[in-house]
């Protein structure tokens, strides 16, 4: 009887280890799918996929999952359809210290809503999200917030709000000398001025951010501003 009473204890120790050891690898793999997020998105975005058994992440393991796969998918172009990932983290974060998962969570819930296209609620969160941005985190996130809330305001006509969150992006990138940065805030002002049919204006800029993209040297810039440039290029003359 003795016997089979430390058998049973010894399975339930052994059950507790091997839970611990596989919360301990879903644990590794986030913290290495965030190691590569920035660089290398893709491969983040396949480890992030291969987790398994995800609905029984709980706390921060659960909403750090909700940030960065929201994050890799946004940054690979992926449209969402649903907050209801992203919005586990805000509401985890948002009574929290760490101002950097705080922030993040209501960044990429604001990508979340412009790809839903609620432009009033993605307003709300980027704004919160520069409330609560941490000093360390701007160099990435500050410009990108301020081109974010130019584009939802671009979607509802609010012209003047969109020109002033793309002037202030552009005085960001300048200061953080972030040319890739600075030709999608030079190249918004002029698509601001174009959409307010200001033609003359809108190529000044469209002019200065196709010289940028000839300084970064690489086609994929060149080729967003190109077509733009030479049709405003000819309805101005």
């Amino acid at each position: 009887m003795k016997l089979h009473k430390y058998s049973i204890t010894g399975l339930f120790f052994f059950i507790f280890l091997f839970a611990c050891h596989r919360d301990s690898d879903k644990t590794s793999l986030l913290h290495r799918a965030d190691s590569l997020m920035q660089e290398f998105p893709d491969s983040a975005l396949a480890i992030l996929e291969s987790i398994p058994h995800v609905e029984k992440l709980s706390g921060s393991n659960r909403a750090d999952y909700a940030i960065f796969l929201t994050r890799a998918r946004t940054k690979m172009y992926i449209h969402e359809s649903s907050d209801s990932l992203i919005r586990y983290a805000v509401d985890y974060y948002k009574r929290s210290w760490n101002d950097e998962r705080k922030m993040q969570a209501y960044y990429y819930r604001g990508c979340v809503y412009r790809d839903m296209r609620c432009m009033d609620l993605a307003v709300k969160d980027f704004l919160q999200a520069l409330k609560v941005i941490p000093k360390e985190s701007e160099h990435l996130y500050l410009g990108a917030i301020y081109e974010n809330l130019a584009g939802c305001y671009e979607e509802q006509n609010l012209y003047e709000d969109a020109m002033r969150a793309h002037h202030k992006a552009h005085e960001i990138y300048i200061k953080q000398k972030k040319d890739d940065g600075l030709f999608y805030a030079v190249r918004g002002i002029g698509y601001v001025f174009m959409l307010q049919h200001q033609l003359d204006s809108a190529l000044v800029y469209y002019q200065e951010a196709l010289d940028i993209a000839e300084n970064i040297g690489e086609d994929y810039y060149k080729s967003l501003i190109t077509q733009h440039y030479y049709k405003l290029n000819f309805l101005s003359t």
